[in-house]
């Protein structure tokens, strides 16, 4: 097994754009928090927080050291795959990133294009087997 230093050397060459993804994905998250808090409509810390932990988990996961030594240890492969598989998941859900951005795009101008494409989305989604 590799030695843990290893594991948790920030290595932005080899990561995954995944990671980048993540990150861009938690600042619009924040971004409509914030947009929520500011005009005094309820929005939970929790799941905000939820959200942002399990985006920084995903970043962590792939732009750190265990990205590269998954390709070389089988330790660091499954410890990557369980964390992206099953421990990210629950937290993304439980910050309802969806319900978030129904609840804070404006509904008028260009927001009233993102809306009818969340909710296309949404519908074939509900109709996929």
């Amino acid at each position: 097994m590799p030695p843990i230093d290893q594991w948790v050397t920030f290595e932005p060459l080899t990561g995954s754009p995944v990671g980048i993804a993540a990150l861009l994905f938690a600042a619009l998250y924040l971004r409509g928090a914030i947009w929520m808090w500011r005009n005094r409509r309820r929005w939970a810390i929790a799941r905000t927080a939820s959200f942002l932990i399990g985006c920084a988990l995903i970043f962590a996961i792939t732009m750190f050291g265990v990205n590269r030594l998954a390709t070389e240890s089988i330790t660091a492969l499954v410890f990557q795959q369980i964390t992206l598989l099953t421990v990210v998941p629950p937290l993304l859900i439980a910050g309802s990133p969806g319900l978030l951005l129904l609840r804070s795009t404006p509904h008028t101008g260009l927001g009233r294009l993102v809306l009818r494409a969340a909710h296309g989305v949404s519908r074939a989604i509900e109709f996929c087997p």
